[in-house]
């Protein structure tokens, strides 16, 4: 690096003038560095103008040959040439270019100097809000956070990916899977499910829609006990519960995981055999999990995207499950419509899981229109805003036909198909006697929306008194596995 002094940002000047003379001398060096510096990462502004413009000429002159002559032509053209430091500093570039074969090692160290440079932006902008009094010092982190960990990104990836490498990561985790037999997400640990969507993926976006009580929770926590507790490749979990406080997330797991019903937990009337089932599904297969509860309610958006940060940079969290999407604060001004406001959650939550590189389900209500009508949900029934369903790359829905029954009328499932043309076999969700008296229900699985999968529908068992899901041995039905 160039000797500065103090007050001069990070820069090496010499590295800059034997790239771009580099490039003049063989112009095939601006294909082999695109995409991985831009013309930001130049700290003299001639330097930056001068990148700028040869990132451009081949698009704006096809079929053309760079070199000094059409270079400078091309800068007269758009009036430029100045501001590139004149024909006589480009000329003498190429000068400055102890060999084109270093070009990838200027164009290194010219990138370490620009992220240095842009660490000290973020810690001086840090440091003025911070002594601002009017700004709200919570929002300024979670900004400056977010702009760290894309400053982190960008100094570790490029900005594009030839083909190419795709091509051969594609081919060797094909392999991957027809060798192991497994897809390339995060199992859930239900059959049917991963079979309609190949498990959680990473940078996915995912949504669990259910009516209130219909069991969008308990599926979402039957998901991640199977992910979190197995004995084999257990998964590091986040999970913001924003309606249930922890100590109710954990019992409802313990009961799940030892068959012992949620209300003896909950009043602490379980027998010593009971008592002994806890403690060892406890000690073998909950204790070593690394699963993590956030239960601030109405937590807001920016909190909660810098604690899922957190999750992932400190705990090596690999998907995080939100419940609800309902319940997070946008943080925005009270007079901005509700829908505007979710649209923002929505997007913001999209986007998190794209930075994170990890999967991001959220819970979401369907509309009160669902019971009214006695019908499945359907994409649109999403409550609160459109962008729900435009945004996620993947929606489940859930359906139990007897909580649709409008009580006020007492008008039967039978009549209300009728009535409302609700085409649905209610045999379907018919159990035996058994099965009855064990408290079981079954919920239609509805695989609504899926980018990267087949959709269709399967049924599941509901567990009640231990708030768990189970499999059902009714097939999937879908037109697209």
């Amino acid at each position: 690096m160039n000797e500065l002094p103090a007050n001069v940002p990070p820069n090496n000047q010499e590295a800059e003038a034997a790239l771009l003379g580099a490039i003049l001398l063989d112009p095939s060096i601006v294909d082999q560095i695109e995409g991985s510096i831009g013309p930001d990462d130049f700290y003299k502004s001639a330097n930056s103008a001068l990148f700028a413009a040869i990132l451009n000429f081949k698009p704006d002159n096809p079929g053309a040959t760079l070199d000094i002559i059409t270079l400078k032509n091309y800068l007269q053209s758009k009036d430029a040439l100045q501001k590139c430091g004149g024909i006589a500093y480009i000329s003498s570039l190429s000068e400055q270019t102890p060999a084109t074969a270093n070009a990838q090692t200027y164009v290194e160290i010219i990138k370490e100097n620009s992220m240095r440079r842009k660490a000290i932006e973020l810690s001086d902008l840090m440091r003025t809000n911070a002594y601002d009094g009017s700004q709200d010092i919570s929002k300024t982190i979670d900004e400056l956070e977010g702009k760290l960990n894309r400053l982190m990104n960008a100094a570790a990836i490029n900005l594009y990916y030839p083909i190419q490498g795709l091509l051969n990561d594609s081919i060797r985790m094909l392999e991957e899977r027809i060798q192991s037999g497994k897809f390339n997400g995060i199992p859930t640990g239900f059959e049917d499910l991963d079979a309609l969507i190949g498990g959680f993926k990473n940078s996915e976006y995912s949504i669990i829609g259910a009516r209130p009580s219909v069991g969008k929770t308990a599926l979402a926590i039957s998901i991640m006990r199977k992910m979190a507790f197995r004995e084999n490749g257990k998964v590091n979990i986040g999970f913001f519960s924003l309606e249930m406080d922890k100590d109710s997330i954990v019992n409802r797991m313990i009961a799940a995981e030892s068959d012992v019903g949620l209300r003896k937990i909950m009043d602490g009337t379980v027998s010593s055999q009971e008592k002994d089932q806890i403690i060892n599904v406890v000690s073998e297969n909950m204790y070593t999990s690394n699963f993590y509860i956030v239960d601030t309610p109405n937590m807001k958006l920016r909190e909660l995207r810098s604690q899922a940060r957190k999750l992932v940079r400190e705990n090596g969290v690999q998907i995080i499950f939100i419940d609800y999407i309902g319940l997070i604060d946008p943080d925005m001004d009270s007079r901005i419509p509700r829908y505007e406001q979710m649209s923002q959650v929505s997007r913001s939550l999209k986007q998190l899981c794209r930075e994170l590189k990890v999967p991001v389900c959220a819970l979401s209500q369907v509309g009160r229109q669902v019971a009214k009508d006695h019908k499945e949900p359907d994409l649109a029934d999403l409550r609160e805003t459109g962008a729900i369903e435009q945004d996620a790359d993947m929606v489940i829905l859930l359906h139990r036909p007897e909580k649709q029954a409008n009580k006020a009328s007492e008008e039967t499932i039978e009549e209300a198909k009728k009535k409302h043309e609700v085409e649905e076999d209610i045999d379907d969700y018919k159990v035996s006697e058994a099965d009855q008296k064990r408290g079981i229900q079954k919920i239609k699985v509805i695989v609504a929306k899926n980018r990267n999968g087949a959709t269709g529908h399967f049924f599941m068992n509901f567990v009640g008194r231990i708030a768990r899901f189970d499999t059902c041995e009714q097939p999937i039905k879908s037109s697209n596995i």
